[in-house]
């Protein structure tokens, strides 16, 4: 079947109350709620128009929304006590500049958006990063990154006390995967950590670190005009690559959207192919993998994206990023055995 739209936000709190954040046909932002398995509640966030938009939600069950509008203004807005109310409302940007890839994460009692800057007449962005205190914003910027045509996203990583931002950066006219931490004790980025070395161009990163601090990193290599999946395993507090860079697609296909996250300890990385999604298992930790298995029910259901994040401690999942079925029925794909390849979201 398809592959629909953009990606959505699916934000589930301590009681398992779900939320269901989108961006409507008219770019405006909506929400879902369910309270007992059952939807129960539709909210219109903003009727401005957006360009894009980022969630989390915090240890209190209170959900913080960022949005990007003309003239590069961001929004952000805050659920708590069952209502919706805009916070803030910034100009980041100059007439040539744009902002991509809005991402926040509450860490440390802080609320923090990361975004790029982007100057429209060279290709170069600034990460730059606003921490939200009190009464105020505090804007700074992490580093500057190269590319050349396409801007990949990073992602970012909240860990005890640290801030991780994965991201790809030009080294010779080819994008390479670096690493840069927040260094707690000074307040400072550290200097940036390069993993790859493969002189490919890439794509589509995403990333997970697991109960050990290891982070398993996955993308797809952009190589004469055909893609292919890969995978690296690195250890946080060393910086050491544990697992050097291998392929992960049987062949050069169009493979696009890898995924990786761990179910129930095993680590899986699934990713749009043709028409339909196949996957990749390990049992060990990323030390072996299996062979290419066709998801099989993506062949017979619609599907979407998923940023999912989660106050439940009881939940076996460790990741953020999954392909599930629509609404109302939203069930993660590829997660199951043979037979049941979903896991519903109740």
């Amino acid at each position: 079947m398809a592959f629909i739209g953009n990606m959505e936000f699916l934000l589930c709190s301590s009681n398992n109350d779900l939320f269901n954040i989108y961006m409507d046909d008219k770019n405006q932002i909506r929400c879902l709620s369910s309270t007992k398995n059952k939807w129960t509640d539709s909210h219109l966030i903003t009727q401005d128009t957006s360009h894009s938009f980022a969630a989390t939600i915090d240890p209190k069950d209170n959900i913080h929304l960022f949005n990007t509008e003309d003239k590069n203004r961001i929004n952000y807005y805050i659920y708590k006590k069952k209502k919706w109310l805009q916070k803030a409302s910034l100009s980041l940007s100059l007439k040539e500049e744009k902002l991509l890839y809005p991402y926040c994460i509450y860490h440390d009692s802080y609320t923090y958006l990361f975004f790029y800057q982007k100057e429209l007449q060279k290709n170069i962005c600034r990460l730059k990063v606003i921490k939200f205190e009190k009464n105020k914003a505090v804007e700074a910027t992490v580093l500057s990154v190269d590319f050349q045509g396409f801007v990949n996203p990073f992602k970012v990583f909240s860990i005890d006390k640290s801030i991780y931002v994965l991201f790809t950066s030009l080294v010779e006219n080819k994008e390479e995967i670096f690493l840069v931490k927040l260094n707690e004790a000074t307040k400072e980025w550290e200097k940036p950590f390069k993993i790859t070395d493969t002189s490919v161009n890439k794509l589509y990163l995403d990333g997970v670190i697991d109960n050990t601090n290891s982070l398993h990193i996955t993308w797809c290599n952009y190589d004469k005009d055909q893609l292919s999946v890969n995978y690296t395993k690195l250890d946080l507090k060393e910086n050491k690559i544990l697992i050097e860079p291998k392929q992960l697609s049987e062949n050069k296909l169009n493979c696009s959207y890898p995924h990786i996250l761990f179910y129930n300890d095993v680590a899986f990385v699934i990713w749009y192919q043709y028409n339909h999604l196949v996957k990749c298992t390990s049992q060990d930790y990323g030390e072996n993998w299996s062979s290419v298995k066709i998801i099989e029910k993506s062949k017979l259901v619609n599907f979407k994206r998923y940023k999912f994040v989660t106050n439940n401690n009881m939940n076996r999942i460790i990741g953020d990023s999954f392909y599930g079925t629509l609404y109302p029925t939203i069930q993660f794909l590829g997660l199951g055995g043979d037979i049941d390849d979903e896991i519903s979201t109740s």
